[in-house]
């Protein structure tokens, strides 16, 4: 399984954001958040695309860099919280406020991009992506994406945490316990029970996307 990792590289004064991406010990990639690069991560669950956006957050936050940072699953309300009104607001003119003055040279961050579908939260995405110095976004896969995203992604260096075919199918580990507990027990009308439950979980699989 790839893993994927943040780090800061520092030249003098100046620090610049690297990522380096590794499959057990041997690094396959290594390369640097330049201004204008757009970066998809792409992966399953538990493959760890979040928890590397939360460290290369906390990461450049430490550098003195401006970052905002969006959840697809969140309303689109609640994003660019970074950004306080002057005076309190309604959410939605809080959000145009926050809009209409975004900080210059800003990261953009963004998890579960395959979740922003809906036309106010992909609009205002759209215009994140148009604003952002750099964009790293991570999602089950390029091809979740809504198209206009797709689009305007077409360029980003694609980075895969093993979600395709190199993956396996989870429903094969609970097939494989269940054929122990049936030699161990004897009780041999489990095997109607395993055959169950890998039609039902048919599909699934760890790490990656349905089949």
């Amino acid at each position: 399984m790839r893993r994927i990792y943040s780090s800061l590289q520092r030249v003098g004064k100046r620090a610049y954001a690297t990522v380096s991406v590794f499959r057990g010990r041997r690094r396959l990639e290594h390369f640097r958040l330049k201004h204008g690069l757009f970066v998809f991560v792409e992966g399953g669950p538990l493959s760890g695309k979040t928890k590397f956006l939360e460290d290369l957050r906390e990461r450049l936050l430490k550098a003195g860099k401006t970052v905002l940072f969006v959840g697809g699953t969140e309303p689109v309300t609640r994003w660019l919280s970074e950004i306080a009104p002057p005076v309190p607001m309604s959410a939605q003119k809080a959000l145009s406020w926050r809009l209409s003055n975004l900080p210059e040279g800003f990261f953009l961050l963004a998890d579960n991009a395959d979740r922003i579908t809906d036309g106010r939260k992909l609009e205002v995405f759209l215009e994140l992506l148009d604003r952002a110095r750099t964009v790293v976004v991570a999602g089950r896969s390029f091809s979740s994406l809504h198209p206009r995203l797709q689009a305007r992604l077409r360029e980003a260096k694609v980075v895969s945490l093993g979600c395709g075919a190199d993956t396996f199918d989870a429903t094969y580990v609970l097939v494989a316990v269940l054929i122990i507990v049936v030699a161990l027990s004897g009780y041999h009308h489990l095997v109607l029970l395993a055959a169950a439950m890998r039609y039902l979980f048919q599909g699934i699989r760890i790490g990656g996307r349905r089949i």
